[in-house]
């Protein structure tokens, strides 16, 4: 997940969507979610001042 986050490569949002999918999923089954939460608002909000409109 760090090396994702560091990389920030718009050829690697597929895989990194997945990742990000999956992280907070394992997360939600151990009742953990609340502890990794600011790192996915963090993700959010960089995804969403970088947005690129695709047609």
């Amino acid at each position: 997940m760090d090396r994702l986050s560091a990389t920030g490569r718009r050829s690697m949002a597929l895989l990194a969507s997945r990742c990000y999918y999956y992280h907070s999923r394992s997360y939600e089954l151990v009742g953990r979610l609340d502890s990794v939460r600011s790192f996915f608002h963090a993700r959010l909000s960089t995804a969403t001042l970088r947005s690129v409109s695709v047609l």
